[in-house]
């Protein structure tokens, strides 16, 4: 498949767009601001977080949208399009299937307002329209309610547990699985926020003015979850 273009696409009250190297310090700022939270579900999320990590991220994410493999967004309030409210992300779990994976994460401080169901919504327009997957996944650690409402608002059916999945400061977690299949979506699904009608704020990204304070760098392994599968190794695709 041929890279998406880097369009910035929009739901009612958000913007996303890809990340661009002068977003490492809102990132970075964002993702602090959220430690006690995120250090609950996500390998990524230590305490020393900082500008080397999230420039090994964007460097990595910019990578990836150019192979075509994954598709990272950056999510912002067009009133405040300097500050990072979290991370979308849509990757391929298996080419030859047409299978892939959502993972996002809203910075603490704007919780409770339904970020994560709108832009999720966004996303799975982008994983079945322009992607054209024909299933997409969530996981999500036992015990994240908020994610698993997140999952029943739009849709998706609760398939299983992968039990003790992945080590996140010494303890093992388990993960629910939800699927969505494309034929599911597009009869609307079971969700409750309304698709989009065309992007506010068609262009590239660049349109956007930059942060204010410049950087240049990045990192790997930001990934809302881990990328890498088993899928993907066995995958003649690629």
């Amino acid at each position: 498949m041929e890279p998406l273009d880097r369009t910035i696409r929009a739901t009612p009250r958000y913007i996303l767009r890809p990340f661009e190297r002068h977003d490492v310090l809102s990132l970075v700022e964002a993702v602090r601001a959220s430690l006690p939270d995120l250090q609950q579900w996500l390998p990524w999320a230590h305490a020393s977080y900082g500008r080397s990590d999230a420039q090994a991220y964007i460097r990595e994410s910019i990578r990836s949208w150019k192979e075509g493999k994954a598709f990272d967004l950056a999510i912002r309030n067009p009133d405040e399009p300097h500050r990072h409210l979290g991370n979308i992300s849509i990757w391929f779990l298996s080419k030859s299937f047409r299978t892939g994976e959502v993972g996002y994460w809203v910075r603490s401080d704007e919780t409770t307002k339904g970020i994560a169901t709108e832009v999720t919504a966004r996303a799975l327009e982008i994983a079945f329209d322009e992607m054209h997957l024909h299933r997409t996944i969530l996981r999500i650690a036992l015990g994240n309610r908020g994610s698993e409402r997140v999952a029943e608002k739009l849709g998706f059916v609760r398939e299983g547990v992968l039990r003790e999945e992945i080590k996140i400061r010494g303890q093992w977690l388990d993960h629910s699985v939800w699927g969505l299949l494309d034929h599911e979506f597009h009869k609307g699904g079971r969700s409750t926020v309304p698709r989009s009608e065309g992007d506010r704020f068609p262009g590239n990204a660049d349109r956007l003015e930059p942060d204010p304070s410049p950087d240049t760098r990045d990192r790997t392994g930001d990934r809302p979850f881990t990328r890498i599968s088993e899928v993907d190794r066995a995958d003649p695709a690629g």
